[in-house]
């Protein structure tokens, strides 16, 4: 599952409209990110790894053994 750093989650705007408007509009509607198409990979992941958390690692001795005899 994937969580992120805001309670609510990050929502973003992914259109081909690019014009300083209507990234402003995607703001107001309550977007966290505007990207424009054509998508640049490099930007995309820039967004999705700003909010993504990685959770945090069990201890060895939390985890579950994989193979039971």
């Amino acid at each position: 599952m994937l969580q992120t750093r805001q309670a609510a989650g990050a929502f973003s705007a992914m259109t081909a409209n690019a014009f300083t408007e209507d990234m402003e509009k995607s703001k107001e509607a309550g977007m966290d990110e505007h990207l424009s198409k054509p998508v640049d990979i490099a930007v995309l992941e820039r967004a999705v790894r700003k909010y993504l958390v990685t959770p945090p690692q069990k201890k060895m001795r939390d985890r579950q053994p994989r193979f039971t005899r």
